[in-house]
């Protein structure tokens, strides 16, 4: 290369006055911003959420049941709530949450495809709660 110095973080030209200016010195650092480009471009789009509802389907009363939410990979970061905030019937309903693919609890669980959810995020306490379930689902908000 022409240029005496280089950029600190990415190395691109930078020349001093008596430094002979090259084509190929241009070349060179357009493939280098292409390639940080291409590497910026993929990483926001692994941040970018996916958002959604589902119903629940357990059986409270009995601790059976779960469901499987296909998201088409595996999530990094995901938070399960109710719709209408914390609360069903006036009940305490859990919020779950997986970080970096690991559960907060046993309650939700990353998959190769999406999270599975069981306990609290999944039942329906009661006829009630499960009439509310139906106008309220539990929502989420998911990352790569």
């Amino acid at each position: 290369m022409a240029s005496s110095n280089e950029t600190k973080h990415i190395g691109l030209c930078q020349w001093e006055a008596d430094d002979p200016v090259l084509r190929e010195d241009f070349n060179a650092d357009n493939a280098i911003l292409d390639e940080v480009i291409k590497e910026l471009k993929a990483a926001t789009e692994r941040m970018e959420p996916v958002y959604g509802s589902y119903y629940g389907s357990g059986d409270y009363n009995t601790g059976e049941g779960q469901q499987t939410i296909q998201l088409g990979f595996r999530p990094s970061f995901v938070l399960v709530m109710p719709t209408n905030g914390y609360y069903i019937d006036g009940r305490y309903l859990d919020v779950g949450m997986i970080y970096r693919g690991c559960s907060t609890d046993a309650k939700l669980e990353a998959t190769a495809s999406g999270f599975r959810v069981t306990s609290a995020l999944n039942y329906a306490p009661n006829d009630q709660s499960y009439q509310a379930m139906k106008k309220n689902p539990y929502r989420y908000v998911a990352l790569r």
